[in-house]
């Protein structure tokens, strides 16, 4: 069972002794009761998140919060199991649940900033709208631009470790082989990226960019 609070004041609260502000995301991961599959639309989606912050709002902690990211991954089945099944943030449903979601949000915290996390669709970012958002937080991986994990044999397993055992045997040797290549590919997503942000005209972020390091003095990542 989750409990969310006191717990998260108490760790803004220290953040904010320190000088340090708090970005809030989550991956709706599954407790007991499954309470993450009441969510039945934005409007619920709102509400979860009004909720905390109401309650981080009561301790006066608002001012020490950086942004808001209300799903991360969106719309990833993974961390978003609510959202109609093949969910697509470039259909006019996707935009939908994006927009619906932050309007009554912003309405009652206009000082924050808002957003959702993507790691995915990024063929067709041309086609997204991103207009509600207040930025773009991007997680970038040199696999998202490469054959990397179908080169080793991971293939996102949920429920068996084959993936990455395969990783463990084999990531480190195949990246080795040719590491410019590996960064080059890992370079070619950042360009694509920041293109994006260009054409948004939203500021960009990301918590996740992620290569195999190339250095012999530190393990591999």
């Amino acid at each position: 069972r989750v409990q969310v609070q006191p717990n998260l004041n108490h760790f803004i609260a220290k953040c904010a002794e320190r000088g340090m502000c708090v970005g809030l995301s989550t991956w709706f991961r599954q407790d007991l009761d499954d309470q993450r599959m009441k969510i039945k639309g934005p409007a619920d989606l709102a509400e979860v998140w009004k909720s905390t912050l109401d309650s981080i709002a009561a301790d006066g902690l608002t001012s020490s919060l950086l942004y808001v990211d209300l799903c991360n991954e969106f719309p990833l089945d993974i961390w978003a199991p609510f959202a109609p099944k093949g969910l697509k943030r470039q259909s006019p449903e996707g935009t939908r649940w994006m927009a619906d979601s932050i309007a009554p949000l912003r309405k009652s915290f206009p000082t924050l900033d808002f957003t959702f996390s993507f790691t995915s669709e990024y063929d067709t970012w041309r086609q997204q709208d991103v207009s509600m958002l207040d930025f773009l937080e991007l997680h970038l991986w040199m696999t998202h631009f490469s054959d990397f994990y179908q080169q080793v044999g991971y293939h996102y397993e949920r429920f068996d470790t084959k993936g990455y055992e395969n990783l463990q045997l084999k990531a480190e040797r195949l990246y080795r082989s040719k590491p410019d290549y590996w960064k080059s590919r890992l370079t070619y997503g950042i360009d694509q990226l920041a293109e994006w942000s260009k054409f948004a005209k939203k500021p960009l972020m990301t918590t996740e960019c992620w290569s195999l390091v190339d250095y012999k003095d530190y393990p591999l990542l």
